[in-house]
């Protein structure tokens, strides 16, 4: 994902000369940030799933719900306003928020420095929930 988005931006960058932000330092920890949290919300469903076909189903719909109320797919300004309340709430919205910040509005790190804690205790927060579902059931899946 990291090395995706990385490339994706760098291409940008010299294809089209896209503004990365107002120094060197506040995309990069940006996307870290989102990077670890996206990594540590999959990793309990994938200990709580039988198999592959499982995990792939519950990934996928997990990514079409936080896409969807995250603003991955369209501005959450967009949505209703009980969903603008929920939208808030999702983890992935708040990686693309400090993304825009730091890309389109030039903000420097400390700006999106709220947003980036919040990935990183989200992030923090699933990992210890992973070793709890690692601990109490090893290998064998809930599902």
């Amino acid at each position: 994902g990291l090395l995706q988005l990385t490339v994706l931006l760098a291409a940008g960058k010299l294809l089209f000369k896209m503004n990365l932000g107002p120094d060197l330092w506040s995309l990069p920890v940006v996307a870290a940030a989102g990077a670890a949290l996206l990594g540590s919300l999959y990793l309990p469903l994938a200990l709580v799933t039988r198999n592959e076909k499982q995990m792939s189903s519950l990934g996928t719909g997990l990514t079409l719900v936080l896409g969807m109320l995250g603003g991955s797919f369209v501005p959450t300004d967009n949505l209703p306003g009980f969903l603008q309340k929920i939208a808030a709430l999702a983890p992935n919205g708040w990686a693309v928020r400090a993304m825009t910040d730091v890309i389109a509005r030039d903000e420097p790190l400390r700006e999106v420095a709220p947003l980036v804690l919040r990935l990183l205790i989200a992030s923090m927060v699933l990992l210890a929930v992973s070793l709890a579902i690692h601990r109490g059931r090893g290998r064998e899946a809930l599902l």
